[in-house]
């Protein structure tokens, strides 16, 4: 089932375009900081991503809402629809027509405005508190004479992991069912309390994908500017290991930076929209706490892919139950 989400995700993207614009946004304001870091200028490369923090929740918005519109939205009716309006997709069935309007840009802008402060609200309540959690481990490690710069990494790897664990669905669970604030954090912990050993899984297929794409991408990149790198052959490992990213920069030319900029734009490319379509299938087809979609879930985005031939209908919340 955690594959069969992935196959989704897979024909989702490829069947709608505009999925991929967040990623290319993040993508190139990602490889503009590279290009300005390396030209040294600190002062814009911090704009930068600021700017990116800034813009994340309307791009999430946008991407999820499109999603929404596209596979979740329906208007059925037996007279209320004109079969002649241009540009609207129409299902007929024995008594009923559903049309659905073809999604735009502009759909995309309108979800991503709609939804903006519905996600960044939340996600100011997960850092706040995990910064907060972060704060509260570091105190006692400060009282007993242990400095928490030498255990920092581990310390924020022991907050970050579960948090983000127990609430990466948060966003999925405003968007597709319209929980508020607090409500969408509990309903994703609940979630993956629901789901463990699936939930499990599915975080191991996203770590496998981004190792995949980042390997791919890696060799790629080590075979255009593999000229460049030639005087790291002639360092030791001690000075190798004290290289900062802005040092590997400094030794890269304008050509190799250029390069590393695209690799990285399409790291982020690739990766944001498959995992992140990713997340929404997964989310959909165990939301109702079912292992298989069209039992106690949601009915899946491939068409035909329920299991048998199972009777049921939408809850308020889009939600899918068989009679």
């Amino acid at each position: 089932m955690v594959l069969k989400s992935l196959r989704e995700a897979a024909v989702l993207i490829r069947k709608e375009p505009l999925l991929w614009l967040p990623g290319m946004v993040l993508g190139l304001t990602g490889a503009a900081g590279l290009l300005l870091q390396a030209g040294g200028d600190s002062f814009l490369t911090e704009r930068l991503l600021l700017l990116e923090l800034v813009i994340i929740p309307f791009l999430l918005g946008g991407f999820y809402g499109v999603i929404k519109e596209e596979c979740f939205t329906h208007v059925t009716s037996d007279d209320s629809v004109t079969p002649s309006l241009p540009g609207v997709t129409h299902v007929t069935s024995d008594d009923s027509v559903t049309a659905r309007m073809p999604v735009t840009l502009g759909t995309f802008v309108r979800q991503g405005t709609a939804y903006y402060f519905r996600l960044l609200l939340p996600m100011l309540v997960i850092f706040f508190a995990a910064l907060f959690t972060v704060f509260a481990l570091a105190v006692p490690l400060m009282v007993v004479g242990i400095s928490p710069e030498s255990g920092i990494i581990v310390l924020l790897a022991g907050v970050l992991v579960p948090f983000i664990f127990f609430t990466y669905f948060y966003d999925t669970a405003v968007i597709f069912e319209d929980e508020k604030v607090f409500t969408s954090i509990r309903r994703s912990i609940g979630f993956v309390m629901n789901n463990r050993v699936s939930t499990l899984l599915f975080y191991v297929v996203n770590l496998a994908i981004v190792a995949a794409v980042g390997l791919a991408l890696m060799f790629v990149w080590a075979g255009l500017v593999g000229g460049d790198l030639e005087p790291l052959l002639s360092m030791g490992a001690a000075e190798v290991d004290a290289l900062m990213p802005a040092d590997l920069l400094a030794m890269l030319g304008t050509g190799a930076v250029m390069v590393t900029a695209a690799i990285y734009a399409l790291f982020v490319v690739v990766t944001f929209t498959l995992l992140h379509a990713y997340k929404v299938c997964f989310f959909r087809r165990y939301a109702g706490g079912a292992g298989v979609a069209g039992e106690a879930g949601v009915t899946p985005l491939i068409p035909g892919d329920i299991q048998g031939d199972i009777q049921g209908e939408y809850d308020e919340k889009g939600r899918w139950y068989k009679y």
